[in-house]
Protein backbone atom coordinates (compact mmCIF):
# COMPACT_ATOMS: atom_id res chain seq x y z
CA UNK A 1 0.00 0.00 0.00
CA UNK A 2 2.83 2.40 0.85
CA UNK A 3 4.53 1.61 -2.47
CA UNK A 4 1.32 2.31 -4.35
CA UNK A 5 0.84 5.62 -2.54
CA UNK A 6 4.46 6.52 -3.23
CA UNK A 7 4.01 5.83 -6.93
CA UNK A 8 0.83 7.89 -6.99
CA UNK A 9 2.66 10.76 -5.30
CA UNK A 10 5.50 10.62 -7.84
CA UNK A 11 2.97 10.55 -10.68
CA UNK A 12 1.13 13.50 -9.19
CA UNK A 13 4.31 15.54 -8.76
CA UNK A 14 5.49 14.66 -12.26
CA UNK A 15 2.12 15.47 -13.76
CA UNK A 16 1.96 18.79 -11.96
CA UNK A 17 5.48 19.72 -13.03
CA UNK A 18 4.76 18.86 -16.64
CA UNK A 19 1.52 20.81 -16.53
CA UNK A 20 3.37 23.86 -15.24
CA UNK A 21 6.03 23.42 -17.92
CA UNK A 22 3.32 23.22 -20.56
CA UNK A 23 1.57 26.28 -19.17
CA UNK A 24 4.66 28.47 -19.31
CA UNK A 25 5.68 27.04 -22.66
CA UNK A 26 2.57 28.48 -24.28
CA UNK A 27 4.54 31.68 -24.62
CA UNK A 28 6.70 31.32 -27.70
CA UNK A 29 9.97 32.50 -26.26
CA UNK A 30 12.27 31.99 -29.20
CA UNK A 31 15.36 33.94 -28.34
CA UNK A 32 18.06 32.12 -30.30
CA UNK A 33 20.58 32.36 -27.55
CA UNK A 34 19.40 34.68 -24.78
CA UNK A 35 19.08 38.46 -25.12
CA UNK A 36 17.80 39.96 -21.88
CA UNK A 37 20.02 43.04 -21.57
CA UNK A 38 20.95 45.82 -23.97
CA UNK A 39 24.64 45.92 -23.05
CA UNK A 40 25.42 43.26 -20.43
CA UNK A 41 26.64 40.05 -22.04
CA UNK A 42 26.13 38.18 -18.77
CA UNK A 43 22.43 38.30 -19.63
CA UNK A 44 22.73 38.06 -23.40
CA UNK A 45 24.43 35.32 -25.36
CA UNK A 46 23.85 37.34 -28.53
CA UNK A 47 25.99 40.11 -27.05
CA UNK A 48 28.52 37.58 -25.78
CA UNK A 49 29.00 36.28 -29.32
CA UNK A 50 29.16 39.71 -30.96
CA UNK A 51 31.51 41.12 -28.30
CA UNK A 52 33.83 38.18 -28.86
CA UNK A 53 33.63 38.68 -32.60
CA UNK A 54 34.55 42.36 -32.37
CA UNK A 55 37.49 41.39 -30.16
CA UNK A 56 38.65 38.88 -32.79
CA UNK A 57 38.56 41.64 -35.39
CA UNK A 58 40.40 44.11 -33.13
CA UNK A 59 43.15 41.61 -32.32
CA UNK A 60 43.65 40.41 -35.88
CA UNK A 61 47.14 41.22 -37.21
CA UNK A 62 45.88 42.11 -40.68
CA UNK A 63 45.34 45.92 -40.87
CA UNK A 64 42.63 45.42 -43.49
CA UNK A 65 40.65 43.39 -40.97
CA UNK A 66 41.26 45.35 -37.76
CA UNK A 67 40.72 48.77 -39.34
CA UNK A 68 36.96 48.94 -38.50
CA UNK A 69 37.67 48.53 -34.77
CA UNK A 70 37.40 52.26 -34.02
CA UNK A 71 34.02 52.50 -35.72
CA UNK A 72 32.75 49.34 -34.06
CA UNK A 73 33.72 50.66 -30.64
CA UNK A 74 32.47 54.19 -31.24
CA UNK A 75 29.03 53.04 -32.34
CA UNK A 76 28.79 50.04 -30.04
CA UNK A 77 25.77 51.51 -28.27
CA UNK A 78 23.83 51.59 -31.55
CA UNK A 79 25.01 48.10 -32.50
CA UNK A 80 23.95 46.78 -29.09
CA UNK A 81 20.55 48.46 -29.30
CA UNK A 82 19.78 46.88 -32.66
CA UNK A 83 20.97 43.51 -31.41
CA UNK A 84 18.65 43.78 -28.40
CA UNK A 85 15.60 45.30 -30.09
CA UNK A 86 15.36 42.43 -32.56
CA UNK A 87 14.05 40.18 -29.79
CA UNK A 88 11.79 42.77 -28.19
CA UNK A 89 9.96 45.05 -30.63
CA UNK A 90 8.09 44.91 -33.90
CA UNK A 91 8.64 44.48 -36.76
CA UNK A 92 11.61 42.35 -35.74
CA UNK A 93 9.98 39.89 -33.32
CA UNK A 94 6.85 39.29 -35.40
CA UNK A 95 4.42 40.13 -32.58
CA UNK A 96 5.99 37.55 -30.25
CA UNK A 97 5.87 34.71 -32.80
CA UNK A 98 9.56 35.07 -33.74
CA UNK A 99 8.93 33.40 -37.10
CA UNK A 100 11.66 35.45 -38.78
CA UNK A 101 14.21 34.18 -36.25
CA UNK A 102 14.23 30.64 -37.66
CA UNK A 103 15.68 29.15 -40.82
CA UNK A 104 16.11 25.51 -41.75
CA UNK A 105 18.63 25.36 -44.62
CA UNK A 106 17.16 22.10 -45.92
CA UNK A 107 13.54 23.24 -46.19
CA UNK A 108 14.35 26.99 -46.40
CA UNK A 109 11.38 27.69 -44.13
CA UNK A 110 10.69 28.94 -40.61
CA UNK A 111 9.24 26.74 -37.85
CA UNK A 112 5.68 27.18 -39.19
CA UNK A 113 6.70 25.68 -42.54
CA UNK A 114 6.35 29.04 -44.29
CA UNK A 115 9.04 30.22 -46.68
CA UNK A 116 8.63 33.80 -45.42
CA UNK A 117 9.75 35.35 -43.14
CA UNK A 118 12.97 33.55 -42.25
CA UNK A 119 16.20 34.56 -40.54
CA UNK A 120 17.96 34.28 -43.89
CA UNK A 121 15.72 36.87 -45.52
CA UNK A 122 15.52 39.18 -42.51
CA UNK A 123 19.24 39.12 -41.77
CA UNK A 124 20.04 40.00 -45.38
CA UNK A 125 17.34 42.69 -45.51
CA UNK A 126 18.79 44.59 -42.56
CA UNK A 127 22.37 43.97 -43.65
CA UNK A 128 21.54 45.74 -46.91
CA UNK A 129 19.67 48.52 -45.10
CA UNK A 130 22.69 49.03 -42.84
CA UNK A 131 24.89 49.20 -45.95
CA UNK A 132 22.66 51.87 -47.49
CA UNK A 133 22.82 54.04 -44.38
CA UNK A 134 26.57 53.49 -44.07
CA UNK A 135 27.20 54.68 -47.61
CA UNK A 136 25.15 57.81 -46.89
CA UNK A 137 27.23 58.56 -43.80
CA UNK A 138 24.34 57.92 -41.38
CA UNK A 139 26.31 55.83 -38.93
CA UNK A 140 23.73 55.88 -36.15
CA UNK A 141 21.26 54.01 -38.33
CA UNK A 142 23.93 51.99 -40.11
CA UNK A 143 25.23 50.40 -36.92
CA UNK A 144 21.74 50.00 -35.47
CA UNK A 145 20.61 47.94 -38.45
CA UNK A 146 23.92 46.10 -38.56
CA UNK A 147 23.08 45.05 -34.99
CA UNK A 148 19.67 43.86 -36.16
CA UNK A 149 21.27 41.87 -38.97
CA UNK A 150 23.82 40.37 -36.58
CA UNK A 151 20.99 39.23 -34.35
CA UNK A 152 19.42 37.22 -37.17
CA UNK A 153 22.84 35.89 -38.15
CA UNK A 154 23.61 34.71 -34.62
CA UNK A 155 20.10 33.24 -34.44
CA UNK A 156 21.01 30.64 -37.04
CA UNK A 157 24.23 29.71 -35.23
CA UNK A 158 21.92 28.17 -32.60
CA UNK A 159 21.19 24.58 -33.75
CA UNK A 160 17.54 24.57 -32.66
CA UNK A 161 16.83 27.69 -34.73
CA UNK A 162 18.59 26.19 -37.73
CA UNK A 163 16.38 23.11 -37.36
CA UNK A 164 13.01 24.82 -36.79
CA UNK A 165 12.62 23.46 -33.27
CA UNK A 166 10.62 26.06 -31.38
CA UNK A 167 9.83 26.33 -27.69
CA UNK A 168 6.46 24.70 -28.35
CA UNK A 169 7.81 21.63 -30.12
CA UNK A 170 5.59 18.76 -29.01
CA UNK A 171 8.56 16.44 -28.50
CA UNK A 172 9.89 18.56 -25.65
CA UNK A 173 7.90 21.74 -24.95
CA UNK A 174 10.04 24.22 -23.05
CA UNK A 175 13.37 22.63 -23.97
CA UNK A 176 14.27 25.44 -26.36
CA UNK A 177 14.24 28.16 -23.70
CA UNK A 178 15.78 25.88 -21.05
CA UNK A 179 18.65 25.12 -23.43
CA UNK A 180 19.28 28.80 -24.10
CA UNK A 181 19.18 29.67 -20.40
CA UNK A 182 21.70 26.92 -19.74
CA UNK A 183 23.92 28.10 -22.61
CA UNK A 184 23.97 31.58 -21.09
CA UNK A 185 24.95 30.14 -17.69
CA UNK A 186 28.03 28.37 -19.12
CA UNK A 187 29.10 30.75 -21.90
CA UNK A 188 31.99 32.19 -19.89
CA UNK A 189 33.54 28.71 -19.82
CA UNK A 190 34.01 28.84 -23.58
CA UNK A 191 37.56 28.59 -24.87
CA UNK A 192 38.42 31.83 -26.64
CA UNK A 193 38.87 31.17 -30.37
CA UNK A 194 42.51 31.22 -31.42
CA UNK A 195 42.08 31.00 -35.18
CA UNK A 196 40.67 34.44 -35.83
CA UNK A 197 37.58 35.22 -37.84
CA UNK A 198 35.97 32.60 -39.98
CA UNK A 199 35.86 32.90 -43.76
CA UNK A 200 34.37 29.73 -45.11
CA UNK A 201 32.83 31.25 -48.23
CA UNK A 202 34.16 33.91 -50.58
CA UNK A 203 30.70 35.34 -51.24
CA UNK A 204 29.71 38.83 -50.14
CA UNK A 205 26.02 37.91 -50.26
CA UNK A 206 24.60 38.05 -46.70
CA UNK A 207 21.97 35.43 -47.56
CA UNK A 208 24.70 32.99 -48.56
CA UNK A 209 26.51 33.58 -45.27
CA UNK A 210 23.37 33.11 -43.19
CA UNK A 211 22.50 29.95 -45.10
CA UNK A 212 25.98 28.49 -44.57
CA UNK A 213 25.91 29.35 -40.86
CA UNK A 214 22.59 27.51 -40.59
CA UNK A 215 23.99 24.47 -42.40
CA UNK A 216 26.85 24.27 -39.91
CA UNK A 217 24.61 24.79 -36.87
CA UNK A 218 22.08 22.18 -37.97
CA UNK A 219 24.89 19.63 -38.25
CA UNK A 220 25.38 20.01 -34.49
CA UNK A 221 21.73 19.29 -33.65
CA UNK A 222 22.15 15.55 -32.86
CA UNK A 223 24.57 16.50 -30.09
CA UNK A 224 22.04 18.69 -28.25
CA UNK A 225 18.73 17.13 -29.34
CA UNK A 226 18.32 13.37 -29.44
CA UNK A 227 16.11 10.71 -27.90
CA UNK A 228 18.29 10.27 -24.82
CA UNK A 229 18.55 14.00 -24.10
CA UNK A 230 14.82 14.55 -24.58
CA UNK A 231 14.02 11.59 -22.34
CA UNK A 232 16.21 13.06 -19.61
CA UNK A 233 14.62 16.48 -20.13
CA UNK A 234 11.14 15.05 -19.52
CA UNK A 235 12.32 13.28 -16.37
CA UNK A 236 13.99 16.49 -15.20
CA UNK A 237 10.49 17.81 -14.52
CA UNK A 238 10.62 15.88 -11.24
CA UNK A 239 14.30 15.01 -10.82
CA UNK A 240 17.35 17.25 -10.43
CA UNK A 241 19.46 14.23 -11.30
CA UNK A 242 18.06 14.08 -14.83
CA UNK A 243 18.30 17.86 -15.13
CA UNK A 244 22.03 17.52 -14.54
CA UNK A 245 22.20 14.60 -16.95
CA UNK A 246 20.84 16.44 -19.99
CA UNK A 247 22.82 19.58 -19.21
CA UNK A 248 26.08 17.66 -18.85
CA UNK A 249 25.38 15.93 -22.15
CA UNK A 250 24.93 19.17 -24.12
CA UNK A 251 27.64 21.20 -22.35
CA UNK A 252 30.67 20.51 -24.54
CA UNK A 253 28.90 20.74 -27.92
CA UNK A 254 27.26 23.98 -26.78
CA UNK A 255 30.60 25.54 -25.81
CA UNK A 256 32.12 24.39 -29.10
CA UNK A 257 29.22 25.93 -31.00
CA UNK A 258 29.60 29.25 -29.19
CA UNK A 259 33.27 29.23 -30.22
CA UNK A 260 32.25 28.55 -33.81
CA UNK A 261 29.58 31.26 -33.68
CA UNK A 262 32.10 33.91 -32.60
CA UNK A 263 34.38 33.15 -35.53
CA UNK A 264 31.55 33.05 -38.05
CA UNK A 265 30.08 36.31 -36.74
CA UNK A 266 33.49 37.99 -36.94
CA UNK A 267 33.66 36.89 -40.56
CA UNK A 268 30.18 38.29 -41.21
CA UNK A 269 31.14 41.66 -39.70
CA UNK A 270 34.36 41.70 -41.72
CA UNK A 271 32.34 40.97 -44.84
CA UNK A 272 30.17 44.04 -44.13
CA UNK A 273 33.25 46.26 -44.27
CA UNK A 274 34.67 44.46 -47.29
CA UNK A 275 31.43 45.31 -49.07
CA UNK A 276 31.17 48.90 -47.86
CA UNK A 277 34.76 49.98 -47.22
CA UNK A 278 36.31 51.40 -44.09
CA UNK A 279 36.74 55.05 -44.83
CA UNK A 280 37.11 56.75 -41.48
CA UNK A 281 34.42 59.44 -41.33
CA UNK A 282 35.16 60.20 -37.70
CA UNK A 283 37.78 62.26 -35.96
CA UNK A 284 38.84 60.57 -32.76
CA UNK A 285 40.24 62.82 -30.04
CA UNK A 286 40.55 60.08 -27.45
CA UNK A 287 40.66 56.30 -27.57
CA UNK A 288 37.52 56.07 -25.44
CA UNK A 289 34.79 57.17 -27.82
CA UNK A 290 32.12 56.54 -25.20
CA UNK A 291 33.65 59.26 -23.06
CA UNK A 292 31.99 61.80 -25.33
CA UNK A 293 35.28 62.92 -26.82
CA UNK A 294 34.80 62.07 -30.45
CA UNK A 295 33.08 63.96 -33.21
CA UNK A 296 31.11 62.46 -36.07
CA UNK A 297 31.80 64.80 -38.94
CA UNK A 298 28.68 66.11 -40.61
CA UNK A 299 26.07 64.74 -38.21
CA UNK A 300 26.40 66.59 -34.95
CA UNK A 301 25.45 63.42 -33.07
CA UNK A 302 28.80 63.16 -31.33
CA UNK A 303 30.32 66.37 -30.05
CA UNK A 304 33.73 67.19 -28.71
CA UNK A 305 33.79 68.15 -25.04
Amino acid sequence: MKKLQSKKLVSLVAGSALAITSLFSNYQKAFAWSDEDVHNQEHSTHHFIVNGSVKLIAENKDPAINKPTTLLNQFRDRLDQGLYDTDHINPFYDTSTFMSHFYDPDTQTNYTGASYPTARQSGAKYFNLASDYYKKGDFNNAFYYLGVSLHYFTDVTQPLHASNISNLDHNAPGYHSKFETYAESIQNQMTVPDSGLYKWIASTDPEAWIHQAAVQAKSVLPQIWNETIINWFWQAAYSNYYSSMWKNEVKNPTLAQLNQAEQETAGFIDMFFRVNGVEMPVTVYNENAFGGVSELLGSGNYEKV
